[in-house]
């Protein structure tokens, strides 16, 4: 049960760091990594939308969508950032090493929800109330 509350947490940091980078854009006119505020935002909603379905739905879907999840932020936000080319895509080196240093937590928690190391308890559903005689 502690897994999802840590995947959670990255889901915090990514969304930290995309709001600060979009009020840096409007103060500075660049962002504080090569990727868009807008796109980090859409990917960690995606990403913490995901991490409702153990509860409520299977197990395996869970791990199905961890695993793509895990191949797009070690392509996306670990090795994009690490073998950038264009440093001009960032505001300073620690941005760059920020946004590497994020994404590889979010590599090694998705790793270990793929290895199925933690336990959930589904939700309780309400009991369905009959209306009318």
């Amino acid at each position: 049960m502690v897994l999802i509350p840590l995947q959670a947490s990255y889901v915090a940091l990514g969304v930290i760091m995309s709001l600060m980078s979009f009020l840096h854009y409007r103060n500075n006119g660049s962002y504080l990594t090569a990727t868009p505020p807008l796109a980090g935002l859409i990917f960690m909603i995606s990403y913490a939308g995901c991490l409702f379905v153990p509860y409520v739905g299977s197990p395996f879907f869970y791990r199905c969508t961890m695993f793509v999840f895990l191949v797009l932020i070690t392509i996306s936000g670990v090795l994009k950032h690490l073998l950038a080319k264009d440093k001009s895509a960032y505001w300073s080196e620690k941005s760059r090493w920020y946004a590497i240093l994020i994404n590889t937590y979010g590599v090694v928690l998705t790793a270990a929800a793929l290895g199925g190391k933690h336990r959930t308890r589904r939700l309780k559903t309400i009991p369905a109330v009959r209306l009318g005689a």
